[in-house]
């Protein structure tokens, strides 16, 4: 009997693998994809242990990049799972991103976002961020070629003014683990629409925030 599984065409970049990217990750096996990246230069802590439950305390000291891979060998098969133990940084990302379809953004850091967005915007990459704070969280899609609105809005348009102080760290341990859910859950249905080819919309805002979500349309351009 011929198999009617859709072709594993997509290849996906996904940075940052605390928090949010567990939250992305343990949904990925449910998505067609190619080849998947993951790209971190953390390893594992004991205060990981908590919220990220890929890792366990045989994995102290370990990178998180590594162990990740290995569940996702086991959970998805049929997909190449690569690693880059190293954080993304101006030299190394542009030859990552033009290596991949999709680029998924689970960063706690608003200067690495930056660059990553700009990165995307010139390789004309499609970008899915998702980015939580407390008991709030979001998820915005950009650089989309064939998705609605334009696609060279920025973070930067979209989110006008400068950033807070808080905004340049995360304490993964003040976030309610349903924010986590949430917003990985969000992500993955955006990166699911983008391999499907299903509508999307650059630079809508979905914000997470007193258990429901709510969507704000993208800035009108100037």
């Amino acid at each position: 009997m011929r198999s009617t599984a859709p072709p594993l065409r997509s290849t996906v970049l996904v940075i940052g693998i605390g928090g949010l990217g567990h939250a992305l990750l343990e949904r990925c096996a449910r998505l067609p994809v190619r080849r998947l990246t993951l790209v971190d230069g953390d390893r594992v802590e004991p205060h990981n242990l908590e919220r990220q439950p890929l890792f366990a305390p045989v994995d102290l000291g370990r990178p998180k990049v590594a162990v990740a891979a290995a569940w996702l060998r086991q959970a998805m098969p049929g997909t190449l799972i690569d690693v880059v133990d190293a954080f993304a940084d101006a030299d190394s990302l542009p030859n990552l991103v033009e290596q991949h379809s999709i680029v998924v953004d689970c960063t706690d850091d608003v200067h690495a976002r930056t660059l990553i967005d700009r990165v995307c915007m010139e390789h004309r990459i499609p970008l899915v961020s998702g980015a939580v704070h407390g008991s709030e969280g979001q998820v915005l899609v950009l650089h989309a070629p064939d998705g609605q609105g334009d696609p060279s809005l920025t973070r930067a348009q979209v989110f006008a003014g400068r950033p807070g102080p808080g905004q340049d760290e995360c304490d993964m341990r003040q976030v309610p683990l349903e924010v986590l859910e949430a917003v990985g859950a969000c992500m993955q249905q955006r990166v699911g629409d983008l391999i499907a080819g299903r509508p999307v919309e650059n630079g809508a805002l979905d914000l997470y925030a007193g258990s429901r979500w709510t969507r704000f349309a993208p800035p009108l351009p100037t």
